[in-house]
């Protein structure tokens, strides 16, 4: 029904401090050890890098076959996202199921956390909603995690 392909994604406060911060000190273990990538359900969720996690999950949608608190996605390894950035990709699939009664929704954007943080997040470009109306609706969700490679620093 719907595929959407992340086109403005914002990136954390917690999780750009952890990036920066590894450069110096090795982590013990992975900077993002319980991925989650979520759906929300609100035209007023903005998403800057300190939206708090509490925002999001206000608004997390609830239609008929979601699985409330996310999926878990899996990573590609570092990819050319243009020719200036490289990132990492996670493909999502959500599918509306038969329910009685069925609970359609309209969603607005996504938002990945760590269960305490969020990570990162994106308001469909555009002004887009994808509307899941009916069993069998679906959205394929590609997102991608950008390292600007090249860009000025003012």
């Amino acid at each position: 029904m719907s595929s959407y392909r992340s086109v403005t994604v914002v990136i954390g406060n917690p999780i750009a401090g952890a990036i920066l911060g590894a450069l110096s000190t090795r982590p013990a273990g992975a900077l993002w050890a319980t991925p989650k990538v979520r759906l929300f359900n609100s035209p007023g969720v903005n998403p800057t890098p300190t939206t708090a996690l509490s925002v999001y999950t206000a608004a997390e949608t609830g239609f008929s076959g979601y699985t409330a608190g996310g999926e878990v996605p899996t990573f590609s390894g570092v990819v050319n996202l243009t020719p200036t950035s490289q990132g990492i990709v996670a493909n999502c699939t959500y599918v509306a199921t038969t329910a009685t009664p069925f609970v359609p929704d309209n969603l607005y954007g996504w938002w990945a956390d760590d269960g305490t943080n969020p990570v990162l997040a994106e308001k469909f470009n555009g002004g887009a909603v994808i509307a899941i109306g009916n069993p069998g609706d679906w959205l394929d969700l590609q997102i991608a995690f950008p390292v600007n490679t090249n860009q000025a620093t003012q």
